[in-house]
């Protein structure tokens, strides 16, 4: 993204996509999730028991059509946080918290994967 290379883990399974980030104390600064579906739908992401915010982008067609920055750990009021996109994704990457505004990643942007 933004010729910044994240380097990813692959949660391609429903045990993996469940498990995702949570109990995780952090994630290095060019480090990442990417959460493989087998095909577009609204995919929303819960914070259940996140340890650390983080920036949660949704793509379609390896193009960004969706993002939450800053994504904050669990709990507001008692309720666990959680976050839909507007639409449908076939992919979705967590990084740090601050990422995309760090390195101005934004709505429309193509993602390159390897």
């Amino acid at each position: 993204i933004k010729d910044r290379k994240i380097k990813a883990e692959v949660a391609d399974n429903l045990e993996l996509r469940l498990k995702g980030l949570s109990g995780r104390k952090s994630l290095c600064s060019n480090c990442g999730m990417l959460f493989v579906f087998e095909k577009p739908d609204i995919y929303p992401f819960w914070m259940k028991d996140m340890e650390f915010p983080i920036d949660i982008i949704w793509l379609k067609d390896k193009k960004i059509i969706e993002i939450v920055k800053s994504a904050q750990t669990p709990e507001v009021a008692g309720k666990i946080m959680s976050y839909t996109p507007r639409t449908e994704a076939d992919l979705v990457l967590e990084v740090n918290a601050g990422f995309c505004e760090k390195n101005g990643v934004k709505i429309e942007d193509g993602v390159e994967i390897k």
